[in-house]
């Protein structure tokens, strides 16, 4: 019990120094953020979103025609099994 106590009294000044020193140093080089550090937002916002939904959806095509691709290109050359039916037994 003595033990933990001054284990505990030893920590605690050192904390509670650690805690001031960290504050004072935010303090003096914090700058406190407002609403008007936001950006202001410029254009037509419906013009910029369908520009990135057009360039998002030539992604995804082109992505989905490669994976097609893919996939047949290994079903063809029959590196992966499928397993689309039972295999055959040949007797």
């Amino acid at each position: 019990m003595q033990a933990s106590r001054a284990i505990i009294r030893s920590l605690a000044p050192r904390s509670a120094s650690f805690l001031s020193r960290s504050a004072a140093y935010h303090d003096a080089h914090h700058k406190i953020t407002t609403m008007d550090d936001l950006p202001v937002p410029e254009g037509d916002w419906r013009e910029r979103y369908q520009q990135t939904q057009s360039k998002n959806n030539a992604i995804l095509a082109a992505s989905f025609l490669f994976f097609v691709g893919i996939v047949g290109y290994i079903n063809q050359s029959g590196a992966v099994n499928f397993n689309y039916s039972p295999p055959k037994t040949y007797e």
